[in-house]
């Protein structure tokens, strides 16, 4: 039997500690359910009950979002499973896969709006992969990258904006990964180098420049999954999927 998802967003995990629901949030007309959509990390291998405990939550689509290299070196916890079917979709832009090579200057605000600009199309497969789940009668879609903090917290920021979730919350559920990793962050700066100290963590002014760039250069989450590709169709599945509400809202 499927379990059902807590009131919390955050999941009582010991070796995916960033890994958490959407819901909960005001959206529009309604309000994000716990649904069938979590986001993650995979920084460290995963645990045997940390497995079970996310194949309980019915979870059966994986995307992840890492480099190849990452991948190799810590699997995707849940792939090679049977039941599971998972998905490899690099989101990072050509160049940018080692943060000790960023200039000096370079902020993740910046590697954000990079990702908005030159990794299109691989947010419109995310997305697609999502809206075709959303077509399934049962399941639950996990996404995620290293830390679920910077590939991960766009494409939350992105779903979290195309249900109309105010900007604020949205800048605060990207900041939680800063308390969610506190208990690991020794371990994730012994595998990051020195200049990489200032990416370790989620401050705030990264997602708000963002969500500055997606509503001035695009117009907003809506407008810029249309421009990546997607279609009204497919974003209506994707907030369908999210969003508990009397009224739709319809995707013009």
């Amino acid at each position: 039997m499927i379990q059902n998802l807590t009131t919390g967003r955050l999941l009582p995990l010991k070796t995916a500690r960033n890994t958490r629901t959407l819901g909960g949030y005001p959206a529009g007309a309604g309000r994000v359910t716990s649904s069938r959509l979590l986001r993650g990390d995979c920084f460290m291998p995963l645990s045997a009950p940390d497995r079970r405990h996310l194949l309980a939550l019915g979870i059966d689509t994986v995307v992840d979002l890492r480099e190849d290299g990452e991948r190799g070196g810590v699997p995707s916890g849940l792939c090679g499973i049977l039941r599971v079917r998972c998905y490899h979709i690099p989101l990072l832009p050509a160049g940018r896969g080692d943060s000790s090579a960023f200039p000096p200057d370079f902020t993740l605000g910046e590697l954000y709006v990079e990702i908005l600009d030159r990794s299109k199309t691989a947010v419109a497969l995310v997305f697609r992969r999502i809206a075709l789940k959303a077509s399934a009668p049962d399941g639950r879609l996990l996404f995620h990258c290293s830390a679920g903090k910077d590939r991960t917290g766009v494409i939350a920021a992105l779903l979290l904006a195309l249900a109309e979730v105010d900007e604020e919350l949205i800048v605060r559920d990207y900041s939680e990964t800063d308390a969610n990793l506190l208990p690991v962050l020794d371990r994730l700066r012994a595998s990051s180098s020195a200049s990489a100290e200032t990416f370790l963590h989620a401050g705030r002014e990264n997602m708000e420049q963002m969500l500055r760039h997606l509503r001035g250069t695009y117009g907003g989450a809506a407008a810029y999954l249309s421009a990546a590709g997607l279609s009204a169709g497919e974003m209506r599945a994707v907030t369908d999927m999210m969003v508990a509400t009397e009224r739709k809202t319809a995707i013009l």
